[in-house]
């Protein structure tokens, strides 16, 4: 290159404006954001059926110990060689275990997915454990000899039995004893 000839540069502007980023086939982005979508869809469903599916053959290996067949001694053993996560294979078989019981449905797996299809059966647990359990506490207090301690101690059941007794039919006894404590602590 001669020196009489230069190069002319060309330096585009930094500042674009936001006009320039605006698309003329606005219509072909929206049809292949829906069609992207669309995909998304259906992949998750079908990987939710295949995780069901995998749930269910998981469950059947496991309880009819089939995972012997290859020479495994553990049920854990045979999910390393399929590079399935223990917990992973754990969170199936109990909540196949559900289905199976009839406390979850498969359409609820598919609806909330599997983790929160588990955490609602935690809570049920949890909420039928509490039911179950009797609402009223138990009384703690200290007596002023060894030997009551060791009477209502041995005797627990006729003592709650008693107090019970004393309370619903000898209410006027159970005053007569409160205004002697009552004196006492005066």
């Amino acid at each position: 290159m001669s020196r009489s000839q230069k190069k002319e540069i060309v330096l585009n502007n930094r500042k674009i404006s936001v006009n320039q980023f605006e698309r003329s086939n606005d219509k072909d982005d929206e049809m292949e954001y829906e069609s992207y979508k669309n995909q998304i869809r259906r992949i998750t469903v079908s990987d939710i059926n295949n995780k069901i599916e995998l749930m269910e053959i998981l469950y059947k290996i496991r309880m009819k110990k089939l995972y012997q067949l290859d020479g495994y001694k553990k049920f854990e053993d045979f999910l390393e060689k399929f590079i399935i996560a223990r917990s992973q294979a754990f969170l199936y078989l109990r909540l196949y275990k559900r289905v199976l019981s009839g406390d979850l449905k498969i359409e609820e797996i598919k609806q909330f997915g599997f983790r929160e299809a588990y955490k609602r059966i935690k809570k049920s647990d949890i909420d039928k454990n509490i039911s179950k359990e009797n609402p009223i506490k138990p009384l703690r207090f200290q007596l002023k000899s060894q030997e009551s301690y060791d009477f209502y101690k041995k005797n627990a059941k006729f003592t709650s039995y008693f107090l019970d007794r004393v309370f619903k039919d000898k209410k006027d006894l159970l005053e007569k004893f409160m205004k002697e404590f009552e004196s006492l602590k005066s």
